[in-house]
């Protein structure tokens, strides 16, 4: 009796070994995040000061999918920022809940469901085409400036949201999404490659309390050469508020990028950018940014930040 149960409880055992890798084939699963440190000098601080930079702060998350049949899948993704000191407040770092969401894909296009960006998020920034974003752009201290409202002309990042996503129509997307408040998004997007580059162009509306349009393109030549522009602007009731920002960048070397920004706002204020990013290898990069602005009362500031950012 004691063998026919030990046969079949090692008959049980391969039976779900050989099961268990069946299930798990069918499922991925992966963590992911970074850390970002970096020693700021000047800004509104005296003494140089170690930091975690706020626009790109240090996270993990999580993401998982898996295939409902052949033709459609369901995910999702959680995804949390820890900071250590906060490069715009210099105290507490920042702890928040990133992304919340669930998803399903198929022929039809993405749809997802929880917190997430809106729509038209990111359509300002086709200059993410240029490989300078380790740092950031911007957050150098600067608590006083009004420069940094440039960054602000933005669809809606990171908010509980219904967004849908359509298939690829050579090179063309559009993307709408219902927010919270009772905010609604809408996105058009082309990427295709170029004459020997990569062509990005993104346009995006968002409509809640004050209604924000905001577009940019940017190229990028197999040479290493790249330029971008951007334009965002919200319909307040004295009048337009705008910012224009244009963005210059070159592939000096293999894995060292050398970039250029300037930005300003119809108010007057001006900001510049210089950075320099280089990445030995994949999953580390070393940043230098040189951050100057002047605003239109004529109060003006400048930083120095160099720091790197490990992703794993």
């Amino acid at each position: 009796m004691k063998i026919n149960m030990n046969k079949h409880t090692i008959g049980c055992a391969l039976f779900c070994a050989a099961l268990a890798p069946m299930q798990l084939s069918a499922a991925e699963f992966k963590i992911s995040g970074q850390v970002n440190s970096a020693v700021v000098f000047g800004g509104e601080v005296q003494d140089p000061t170690i930091v975690d930079n706020n626009t790109q702060g240090s996270r993990f998350r999580f993401q998982g999918s898996t295939d409902i049949n052949a033709d459609y899948k369901a995910g999702f993704r959680y995804e949390m920022q820890v900071q250590d000191n906060n490069s715009t407040t210099l105290g507490d770092g920042l702890t928040e809940i990133r992304y919340s969401d669930v998803w399903f894909s198929g022929n039809f296009g993405k749809l997802g469901i929880g917190k997430g960006d809106g729509a038209a998020n990111n359509t300002f920034e086709a200059y993410s085409l240029i490989n300078f974003m380790a740092g950031g752009l911007g957050e150098l201290l600067f608590r006083g400036s009004t420069n940094l409202g440039y960054r602000t002309k933005d669809g809606i990042g990171r908010q509980n949201r219904v967004r849908y996503d359509s298939p690829n129509f050579n090179g063309f997307s559009v993307a709408v999404s219902l927010d919270n408040d009772d905010t609604n998004e809408y996105a058009l997007r082309y990427k295709q490659k170029l004459a020997s580059g990569k062509l990005d162009a993104r346009l995006g509306v968002a409509d809640r309390v004050v209604s924000r349009t905001s577009y940019s393109v940017a190229y990028k030549h197999n040479s290493g050469v790249s330029a971008s522009y951007s334009f965002g602007e919200d319909d307040v009731a004295t009048g337009e508020d705008d910012v224009d920002w244009i963005m210059l960048g070159y592939d000096v070397v293999d894995n060292v990028t050398l970039s250029f920004g300037t930005g300003e706002e119809n108010g007057g204020d001006e900001m510049q950018i210089l950075a320099v990013l280089w990445a030995p290898t994949k999953g580390v990069e070393m940043y230098f940014h040189s951050m100057d602005y002047t605003n239109a009362d004529n109060s003006s500031g400048d930083a120095m930040a160099l720091g790197s950012r490990f992703k794993f």
